[in-house]
C-alpha cells in the first residue's frame, strides 16, 4: 500500500498534479494481481501479434461493444486457432465470475494509454470529438511543441 502511495506521489511530483489517481490505481492492481499462467501470456501475446495489437483486434472482432460473453470469446478464440483453451483464458481473465470480460481485462495498460490519450485530447484540444483525425493530429502537434 505504502509503495503504491509512494509511487502515486513521485508520478505526480514529476507530471505536475496530472492523472495521480489512475497512476496510484495501475500500481496498485499491478503490484497486487495474482501471478498470471504462462498460457494466458501467450494468448495475449497471439491475440496481439495477429492484428498488431490487442484493441485493434479486440474493435476487428468486437467493433464498438464494451463487454462479451463466453460464447462471443469462444468463436474468437477459434478464429485465432486456440479454442481448446479457451475456457482456462476466460477463467483467468473473468476474476469477478461475472459472466463478462471488457478490453480492460485483456489489456488493462492499454486501457490506461487511452484513457491518458482521452485526457489529453480534453485538455489540449477542446470540442475534439468534432475535430478531424487530420486536423486533431495537428493540434497536438503543435500544442506539444509550443
Amino acid at each position: 500500500d505504502s509503495a503504491c502511495r509512494g509511487l502515486s506521489a513521485l508520478y505526480c511530483q514529476l507530471a505536475g498534479g496530472r492523472e495521480c489517481a489512475m497512476v496510484e490505481y495501475l500500481a496498485r492492481w499491478t503490484l497486487c494481481k495474482p501471478h498470471e499462467p504462462k498460457a494466458m501470456a501467450r494468448f495475449r501475446r497471439k491475440f496481439s501479434i495477429h492484428s498488431g495489437s490487442t484493441t485493434v483486434m479486440w474493435r476487428l472482432f468486437l467493433g464498438s461493444k464494451r463487454h462479451i460473453d463466453f460464447v462471443t470469446f469462444r468463436s474468437m478464440c477459434a478464429k485465432l486457432k486456440c479454442r481448446e483453451r479457451c475456457v482456462e483464458y476466460w477463467e483467468a481473465m473473468d476474476a469477478t465470475l461475472g459472466g463478462c470480460i471488457s478490453l480492460f481485462e485483456l489489456e488493462p495498460e492499454g486501457c490506461v494509454l487511452m484513457l491518458r490519450l482521452l485526457a489529453r485530447f480534453a485538455h489540449d484540444c477542446p470540442g475534439y470529438s468534432e475535430l478531424s483525425p487530420t486536423d486533431l493530429f495537428g493540434k497536438l502537434a503543435m500544442s506539444r511543441s509550443a
